[in-house]
């Protein structure tokens, strides 16, 4: 798996877990209320709370992969590139040489 992929999965499965998270947290919350023991103002505090972790979490964990994965693919894509202008270059003088040579006709076989 390259860089990139990576990068774009952790992203993925930091917004997966946020949603989890936040979907899990609600309906905990949701079943503390109807049992009574968190009243309607405690419910959503808690649940304002619960999200605003979760997207700190996601954030820095956003921050992180962002530190330390786009470094990497964008050395690793300068590299890529290098190899590629010099196989043009190689493939360009290839083209050139092979234009400067003289053709040589091949007769046909008379049946």
């Amino acid at each position: 798996m390259n860089k990139l992929q990576m990068l774009k999965k952790g992203s993925l499965i930091a917004i997966g877990l946020a949603s989890i998270t936040t979907k899990k947290a609600d309906a905990v919350i949701s079943g503390l209320m109807k049992k009574g023991k968190l009243n309607q103002k405690e419910g959503e505090s808690l649940a304002r709370k619960v999200i605003s972790e979760t997207m700190k979490e996601e954030k820095r964990i956003r921050e992180k992969i962002k530190k330390q994965v786009v470094p990497e693919v964008g050395a690793s894509a300068k590299r890529v590139m290098s190899v590629v202008q010099q196989e043009v270059k190689r493939l360009a003088k290839i083209a050139k040489e092979t234009k400067a040579k003289p053709k040589v006709k091949v007769k046909k076989k008379k049946r």
